[in-house]
């Protein structure tokens, strides 16, 4: 695993890595988590496993994740502490209440919302990524069967906000 390797796995993984990237943090980020990401695979490349180290996409997802959620809990650290530095008695709302008050977005997307980060990944990588559950596995380095039960009660979890949001929107329509 050279320098041959690392720009072979680069031309694979740019674009697959980039567009993930992009449906998760804000604009002006993903050519910086992008640096941070293929950095990372280049300095921890000893760890990929062994059957993965001729195509390591998935594992470079997982890179990835990880690197969004690091970014994500800063983000939100560095937004709670300029709250409490503008309004240090400001009304701390919860996800499901911020949720409720999107009022006129759309159901799943509220939903999502308010689902915890693993379900919300989980979901994302396999409906938008369109990653089967074995290549699922491979990135949250779990196994397939794992993926599989967990994938479920997600999605009925989701099911679940989707119509108890969609029931709240459609009560609010006739009030017109």
């Amino acid at each position: 695993m050279d320098e041959a390797w690392f720009r072979d796995v680069y031309q694979q993984s740019y674009r697959p890595i980039a567009s993930y990237l992009q449906r998760r943090l804000p604009k002006g980020s993903v050519n910086d988590m992008l640096s941070v990401v293929m950095t990372r695979t280049w300095e921890n490349r000893e760890q990929i496993p062994e059957h993965l180290q001729d195509k390591p996409l998935p594992w470079i997802y997982g890179v990835a994740r990880t690197a969004v959620g690091e970014y994500e809990m800063l983000r939100q650290h560095q937004q709670e502490e300029e709250i409490r530095r503008n309004n240090p008695h400001a009304w701390e709302a919860t996800t499901t209440e911020i949720a409720i008050a999107k009022e006129g977005v759309d159901p799943v997307k509220r939903a999502l919302s308010v689902m915890t980060e693993p379900d919300r990944e989980l979901l994302t990588l396999s409906a938008w990524e369109g990653f089967s559950t074995v290549q699922i596995a491979k990135i949250l380095n779990i196994s397939p069967t794992q993926v599989r039960v967990k994938l479920h009660r997600a999605r009925g979890r989701l099911a679940t906000l989707v119509e108890a949001f969609d029931v709240d929107t459609s009560e609010g329509e006739g009030d017109l």
